[in-house]
């Protein structure tokens, strides 16, 4: 089977290869109208060269027979349209097809080198096992509470969850950890969105360094747009001049925004995605650490007395009847509706947001 680079450049198709090299390549996705890097607006000079590297530096480690990235949603809608333009229509499916099944292949080998044996560590801790996990499933018939400060102090198992779940978005790059949300109404799956909006504008409120995070996320990650990151930066131009109240004002509306465009990406690369089932699945809040696997676990949360919970781990037993009897019929029929994120309205406070 051809590698990923030799198909997008070397490979003939219509007498021609594909793409010149990897500029070629990012000048289409960028582009090329209805791509996810297209900003449907005239950039700069700065901002295209800045679209242009970062976009190139994820094409260079995409390609890379040494790193391991992952082939976004994005990537893959983005991907298909410029094909589109450049193949006959009854080329685009195969074609497409065989550059993505290359880039998966590439970083399955190198998954295989670096991924780390855990097999045998039956009793490790809901904790260390969300930590190291790829795929987590939270099944609550409550709305979760998401107003709890992110207190490095607070060890209960609602703040450490939060904080992962937030550093993981929020952490530039790749995400390899994805996040299935399933509540018995619609309301409580808005809950949960305007809840996680929240938390990762509270976050990025107590960086240390805030420019130092949005200009580092601009630039290995695709979440933060030119549009945003421009509108920063001229915020920071005025900021010595604006009046206190007014400054807070920009700057909250700009994070806001932030939170919102990092919550969108997340939800199109279906890093988290969030289920309305109506069906009697729901007890007791339970967390299934990667139930597609073999290595899966399954967790119960319980409540204590003093408004603590405490986490009980299912037996082997017990872990394969949820996976038989919940997981894979929950999969199989196909029953849950999927419900987006909503933009809020933009608050003009710390106070307000949180």
């Amino acid at each position: 089977m051809n590698g990923p680079a030799d198909l997008l450049f070397n490979t003939k198709f219509e007498n021609r290869p594909l793409f010149i090299n990897q500029l070629d390549l990012v000048n289409y996705l960028l582009n090329t109208p209805g791509s996810r890097y297209h900003s449907g607006e005239i950039l700069s000079e700065l901002d295209l060269k800045r679209a242009q590297s970062r976009l190139k530096t994820y094409i260079s480690q995409l390609l890379s027979d040494t790193v391991y990235r992952n082939v976004t949603e994005d990537f893959k809608f983005s991907l298909r349209l410029v094909l589109a333009q450049l193949l006959p229509a009854p080329q685009v499916d195969r074609v497409f097809s065989q550059i993505i099944s290359a880039l998966e292949l590439k970083n399955s080998s190198l998954a295989k080198k670096t991924e780390p044996i855990s097999a045998l560590e039956d009793r490790i801790s809901l904790k260390e096992d969300i930590i190291a996990a790829r795929h987590i499933v939270v099944v609550s018939a409550r709305p979760i509470d998401m107003t709890l400060p992110l207190n490095e102090e607070d060890h209960s198992i609602r703040s450490w969850f939060y904080r992962d779940l937030v550093t993981t978005l929020l952490t530039p790059g790749d995400h390899s950890k994805f996040y299935r949300f399933n509540f018995p109404t619609t309301t409580y799956c808005d809950l949960f969105w305007a809840g996680l909006e929240k938390l990762i504008v509270k976050f990025v409120l107590r960086l240390s360094d805030v420019e130092d995070y949005i200009f580092s996320h601009y630039h290995h990650s695709f979440s933060i747009t030119p549009q945003t990151l421009h509108e920063y930066e001229e915020y920071q131009k005025e900021k010595p001049s604006l009046p206190v109240e007014v400054s807070s004002r920009k700057s909250n509306t700009i994070i806001n925004k932030i939170a919102r465009e990092i919550i969108e990406q997340a939800e199109r690369n279906k890093t988290i995605l969030v289920f309305h089932n109506n069906h009697p699945i729901f007890s007791i809040p339970i967390i299934g650490v990667n139930p597609n696997e073999s290595s899966i676990k399954v967790y119960g949360i319980l409540d204590m007395e003093n408004n603590q919970h405490s986490a009980y781990k299912f037996t082997q037993e017990n872990t394969i009847l949820w996976r038989i009897f919940f997981w894979d019929k929950l999969k199989a029929s196909d029953t849950g509706e999927c419900i987006s994120y909503k933009k809020t309205v933009s608050r003009s406070s710390p106070d307000e947001v949180l």
